[in-house]
């Protein structure tokens, strides 16, 4: 899937959306960083021609709740087009020729990584939390006796030196990413599909919503629930089944199910991809 079109992402330069979008749309690709996920679904939604690429669930944080709140709102009118799913390794971005006297990170990488840090760095070493793992990178290059636990492509970004890839996390760390656009129905096998559904306001309501999809053995893969806005002990839920919109059980389990629901916004059925970061990438 490489594209010269444009390609808006949860920025900057240099985040795990950064990364996917190179990995799926090529570096030759029209890459345009936005500071929020709602002004990356606002960029695509003013060209039917574009995409948006943004984090949608984090195996440690869980559900992104930026994006499917932004989602949930009833202007939004795009579709997801494909699940891609990242491992995130980290490296340890600095200076080959300088012991750091503090290590900057997002607060997970921080925690996840505790254990290595203190095996392979000096004791007296301070960790520092940033909002991201790009502004770790950016701050290490503003100081020269830092160092940063970042994506490794922020090496090349900044200024910095790849000391060590992957650093080993007690942890594995995968984030599923969204290419958000316009298009309306793919026809695919081993397809997804996402949904927000507001229910009716009774005993049960949830439970009998899902019987249909597993007596016609319709897998779940997600359920969250989401309030909803101005009302109190009202949700919404997104959910994600295993299988397109066209294929018969699929349909079968909607038909009983959709009797259970206020409202049904439908993300479209979409591929599911995964991607490997390769270490040779960023230390040959």
């Amino acid at each position: 899937m490489r594209s010269q079109r444009e390609i808006a992402y949860l920025g900057p330069v240099g985040s795990y959306s950064y990364v996917v979008s190179v990995h799926v749309f090529g570096e030759a690709a029209m890459l345009v960083a936005k500071p929020s996920v709602a002004q990356v679904f606002e960029h695509v939604n003013e060209d039917d021609s574009r995409l948006g690429v943004v984090p949608l669930e984090n195996s440690s944080g869980g559900l992104i709740e930026e994006t499917v709140d932004t989602m949930g709102e009833e202007s939004f009118n795009l579709r997801i087009q494909q699940e891609v799913g990242l491992r995130v390794q980290l490296a340890l971005l600095g200076r080959s020729d300088v012991q750091p006297k503090v290590v900057y990170s997002h607060f997970a990488p921080l925690r996840h990584c505790y254990k290595w840090v203190v095996e392979n760095l000096p004791a007296n070493v301070r960790l520092e939390k940033t909002p991201s793992t790009t502004a770790a990178a950016r701050k290490a290059s503003e100081n020269s006796d830092a160092a940063a636990l970042a994506h490794p492509m922020c090496a090349s970004l900044y200024g910095l030196e790849v000391l060590r890839y992957p650093v080993a996390s007690e942890v594995d760390n995968f984030t599923q990413f969204a290419v958000i656009g316009h298009r309306k129905e793919q026809s695919v096998e081993g397809a997804k599909s996402s949904y927000l559904v507001e229910l009716v306001d009774q005993p049960a309501s949830l439970a009998s919503f899902l019987w249909p999809f597993g007596k016609n053995d319709v897998n779940l893969t997600r359920i969250h629930s989401r309030p909803v806005k101005g009302n109190i002990n009202r949700y919404k839920f997104f959910i994600t089944i295993d299988g397109g919109s066209r294929e018969s059980k699929v349909q079968s389990a909607w038909k009983e199910a959709e009797q259970m629901c206020v409202s049904v916004q439908d993300f479209g059925s979409y591929p599911v991809s995964q991607i490997e970061d390769s270490a040779d990438q960023y230390t040959n």
